[in-house]
């Protein structure tokens, strides 16, 4: 059978309106006080018919008013006749298993399974049971239907993970997977605290969430950090827990045992464990614990021991020969044996022909030292480069040109090139010497440098990092979107100035290098949670193929494969727990969004359109209304 339903029943309150005309028509009955009047004996009386064909017409009036103000409150009330909910809607259960890496204690998710598979037991008879696992990410295992051969197979399969927990997620996916039909959710947990790190979990009234708790350790031994220092390698163990533990740390290095080391963590403290003694420049290592109470994923963490990747930099010449421009600027970042950059030179106009917002995305930071050739394509690309993170160096001497520069930072400067006057002519002096790029050089390391033609470009509302020996800006930053642009007052090549010559001249630009190209070194330690596509979430070392999209010259090596480091959550480590009260309070039942009509409710009004019937019938009813009124009246 079908059930008349209202999209918006609030509306209905308007129909109290009707007692307004019922009310004036009672009022208008009242006796009136008779007045005795001779002449009106003369006056021919009105028969008895008449009078209650008028009194007729009048509660016909009234019975228009009146259905005319229901109908409208029944159109804004939004009626539609609702289907019944099927038996399978009715009763539909859903299992959200915990498989967090805090599931992990000895035994622990052995209770889990157990519970889960409780709850698929004992459903009632015709119930749709589905399984759902989460972490930090939810999975529908199973959609809700009649097989629960399937379901139990399924959940046999199960073990915990290396993520962290994200209850907000379990039931979001839950909600979805159940539908507007709603249903009931059972989670199995370990009520984990820092499972609920926001309040968004919004749950609909017509889902039931029931909460099986698992129970967790009174403690957990955990390794949430391993680092390279001086000293050796060290490894922070930290105690989530009420009593004081011990242990014992093992170091391996290339796979191979190389040392243990015992330890003792206070309740709720943090022990380094270091292991001293040269350590390989490169390879891989790993610190294991052994905690037989808490949580195993986080009893190992790993570490590269080899020194980190060196980023390209890209040099872009307007001369033929690119080595010229940058001859000075190669040679300074070859001479280090660490290799702390790789650097590319090419010369504008060939760089022009596959210069794209993509390929530029590989390079740490771009040396602009001459623009001639350069395309505007090109030109605009550099641009969306340094507005979407990149660092950019522009050494403005008379091989950069306006237009080019514009077209690359979207503001004109008016870029004029002087002869140094005495005063310009003696020294580079710092204006900012907490800048990161000056921090690690001497306040009078450039104070010799000879200037012989400089740039005048209006810089004074940038930030000025060094200055002529006039006071005039030499070296100024500006942002750009999201990335830096470092403008440098002349030349890099030894023409205007003796700067490539000064031994200050190599630790400057390895300070430039890592400055712009900082917020682009590329990442090597990863959360288990935030693991690059294609690799499996798991904690270890792993290899990467390398990847460019820049072209590679012939006879050029190609990229290295990289090795990245994936540890877990050391959050997830935390034994704190909620109990079953605290967790259902963290569940949104109110808000609009719990209320709103579901999807089929209001697709089903849009189908049948009662509302617009309503709305035309009480039209027709105050015109009859209208038109009787009128005879009424005569």
């Amino acid at each position: 059978m079908f059930g008349l339903s209202f999209l918006s029943p609030a509306f209905l309150v308007g129909a109290l309106v009707a007692a307004l005309p019922i009310a004036l028509h009672l009022l208008g009955r009242r006796p009136r006080l008779r007045v005795p009047f001779a002449p009106v004996r003369l006056l021919k009386r009105a028969p008895a018919q008449q009078t209650r064909r008028r009194h007729l017409r009048e509660l016909v009036l009234l019975a228009l008013r009146v259905t005319a103000i229901l109908l409208l409150a029944f159109a804004f009330a939004r009626p539609y006749f609702a289907r019944p909910a099927s038996p399978s809607a009715r009763a539909t259960l859903l299992v959200a298993l915990d498989r967090s890496f805090s599931m992990s204690a000895p035994g622990q998710f052995e209770r889990a399974r157990s519970m889960a598979r409780d709850a698929i037991t004992s459903a009632a008879p015709g119930t749709a049971v589905g399984l759902l696992a989460f972490d930090d990410q939810a999975e529908l295992l199973v959609k809700p239907g009649g097989d629960r051969t399937a379901v139990l197979r399924v959940l046999g399969h199960l073990q915990p993970g290396y993520r962290a927990t994200a209850y907000a997620t379990a039931l979001a996916r839950a909600a979805e997977a159940l539908g507007s039909g709603g249903g009931r959710v059972v989670v199995v947990t370990d009520l984990q605290r820092s499972g609920w790190d926001r309040r968004d979990a919004p749950i609909s009234d017509r889902i039931e969430v029931t909460v099986r708790d698992t129970g967790g350790p009174a403690s957990n031994l955990a390794i949430s950090d391993l680092r390279r220092g001086d000293n050796g390698l060290t490894a922070l163990v930290r105690n989530s827990g009420t009593s004081r533990r011990t242990g014992r740390a093992r170091l391996s290095i290339g796979g191979q045992a190389r040392a243990v080391i015992p330890f003792a963590v206070d309740a709720w403290g943090v022990q380094e464990v270091t292991f001293q003694g040269p350590t390989p420049p490169t390879g891989d290592a790993a610190v294991e614990i052994d905690d037989e109470i808490g949580y195993q994923a986080d009893n190992k963490a790993y570490a590269l021991l080899d020194p980190p990747e060196a980023p390209t930099l890209l040099a872009v010449t307007g001369q033929e020969d690119p080595s010229r421009g940058s001859f000075y600027l190669q040679r300074a970042l070859e001479v280090d044996n660490a290799r702390l950059f790789h650097l590319e030179t090419e010369v504008a106009a060939r760089f022009s022909s596959h210069a794209t917002r993509s390929t530029l995305r590989n390079y740490g930071a771009v040396f602009l030292l001459g623009t001639r050739g350069l395309s505007p394509a090109a030109a605009s690309a550099l641009g969306e480069y340094v507005s979407g993170g990149g660092g950019l160096l522009v050494a403005l001497d008379d091989q950069v040109e306006p237009a080019a520069l514009e077209r690359i930072l979207g503001t004109r400067l008016a870029v004029s090139f002087q002869t140094a006057a005495d005063s310009t002519r003696a020294g580079l002096l710092p204006a900012d010497g907490r800048h990161p790029i000056l921090q690690t050089l001497e306040a009078d390391a450039f104070a010799s440098v000879r200037f012989e033609r400089v740039a005048r470009a209006g810089l004074q509302r940038d930030d000025v990092v060094a200055r002529f020996g006039d006071g005039s800006p030499a070296l100024v930053e500006r942002r750009h979107g999201a990335g830096r642009v470092l403008l440098f007052g002349s030349d890099l090549s030894n023409r205007w100035n003796d700067l490539p010559l000064q031994p200050a001249f190599l630790p400057l630009v390895h300070q430039i290098g890592r400055y712009l190209a900082r917020d682009r070194m590329p990442i090597r330690d990863f959360l288990v949670s935030a693991a690059p596509e294609g690799v499996a979430p798991q904690p270890g070392i792993v290899t990467m193929p390398g990847s460019t999209t820049r072209p590679v010259d012939p006879g050029r090596r190609a990229p290295d494969a990289r090795r990245i480091v994936l540890n877990v959550d050391p959050r997830e480590s935390d034994v704190s727990r909620m109990t079953v009260s605290q967790f259902e309070q963290m569940i949104a039942r109110s808000g609009p969004a719990a209320h709103r009509p579901p999807l089929d409710d209001r697709q089903a009004d849009r189908r049948q359109g009662l509302w617009r019937l309503a709305i035309a019938l009480a039209i027709a009813a105050l015109l009859a209304e209208g038109r009787l009124g009128k005879t009424v009246r005569a």
